[in-house]
């Protein structure tokens, strides 16, 4: 029988509602990964108390710096050396940081500790970057066994861009828990139309676009409604824009959800505006689900789907085919509709599965951990 790989992940913040997609990753991957072969182990800097329970449930052991209401003044070598002190006790076999704090505080960390392998997620194409986190991110390659890249748009991002060897990059793509989505292949006629944005609102999501577009919208389809689920730090700027166009009869502001779907009705169309994406799980969430998905013509979407056939696409950033786009599927047939929600589950059933996600990185960290310790 095969050892049991202790595996510490590192993220910065426990909480969903503010890490999104890297949140909804662990929870899927730890529900998947077989306990016989692994043993799963979260440090947090914070760490939100259900959140926190979620994993505990499942076995997972957290270790968390503060609870999610708590202040500290502490700096970043502070921060470092209490993982560095928890990595040494809890000895694990393998660590894996998610998200920018946790990539760097996190892979000097574990080298200081002592950690036979670091592997890190790279869950973005982040435009935002700055020079100094770009060659941060260089050179700390250099002591990473492999950087897990979650679409082939990340992987040429973090090569071209992040310079990153290509020897160093794999793409595992996200999953999706199938079990969790229902879908009986049909679709109730909707009357009047629901559109949903689900999302934190934040300026890569670029909310702002869709309202200018719904709003343009309402005056040639007055039945539309609008649903955004989400929170964030413009939330104000969307509230008062929906009331400076006059559109607040038709937009519905719901905040953050933890199980944003049980919200959606399967008639629904998910809009989604973002300016960059590495693989958004929203997109996968909803293709699973049968929810018609519009979404800008980003690199990774046609990883995701084909045009037309399993999701609309439309051009990154333009408000009129954002609205051009969204006419078109309210012109479609009830069984033009039913053709693309049906292409769309099958697509994420045969590519996008949770538990097809999870036996890759399982097949990672056994490869990787037999190459850099049963060899040496």
């Amino acid at each position: 029988m095969s050892k049991v790989l202790t595996v510490a992940h590192i993220i910065p913040e426990l909480d969903i509602n503010i890490m999104g997609g890297v949140g909804r990753f662990l929870q899927n991957l730890v529900r998947c990964l077989p306990r016989n072969a692994v043993k799963t182990i979260i440090l947090s800097y914070k760490a939100q108390e259900s959140d926190k329970q979620f994993f505990q449930d499942l076995g997972v052991t957290v270790f968390s710096r503060l609870t999610h209401n708590q202040e500290e003044e502490g700096n970043s070598l502070e921060v470092t050396q209490w993982m560095i002190n928890t990595l040494k006790q809890i000895k694990p076999d393998i660590v894996q940081t998610n998200a920018f704090w946790g990539d760097t505080l996190g892979r000097l960390a574990a080298q200081k500790a002592g950690v036979p392998v670091i592997v890190v997620r790279e869950n973005n194409v982040n435009l935002g970057e700055i020079g100094r986190q770009k060659k941060m991110k260089h050179r700390l390659a250099k002591i990473t066994d492999a950087v897990v890249c979650v679409s082939e748009a990340v992987k040429q991002y973090a090569h071209k861009v992040e310079n990153i060897p290509h020897h160093r990059l794999q793409v595992i793509h996200n999953g999706v828990m199938l079990n969790q989505y229902y879908f009986d292949g049909n679709l109730p006629s909707p009357s009047p139309w629901e559109f949903v944005f689900v999302g934190r609102l934040e300026p890569q999501k670029d909310p702002l676009l869709l309202i200018d577009g719904f709003a343009e919208l309402i005056h040639k389809y007055p039945h539309c409604r609008l649903s955004i689920i989400g929170d964030g730090s413009l939330r104000e700027e969307c509230v008062t824009q929906v009331a400076k166009l006059g559109i607040s009869q038709s937009v519905s502001f719901l905040g953050y959800k933890p199980k944003p779907w049980d919200w959606v009705k399967s008639s629904s169309v998910l809009i989604m505006t973002s300016c960059h994406e590495g693989l958004p799980n929203t997109v996968l969430e909803a293709m699973a689900l049968g929810v018609i998905s519009i979404v800008p013509n980003l690199p990774v979407m046609s990883e995701i789907a084909r045009a037309d056939l399993e999701a609309i696409f439309y051009e990154l950033g333009d408000r009129g085919q954002l609205v051009t786009a969204i006419e078109s599927v309210l012109e479609m047939t009830v069984e033009q509709r039913i053709q693309i929600s049906r292409a769309a589950r099958s697509r994420v059933e045969k590519d996008f599965d949770a538990q097809q996600m999870a036996d890759k990185y399982l097949s990672l960290y056994q490869k990787l951990y037999a190459n850099q310790v049963l060899t040496v």
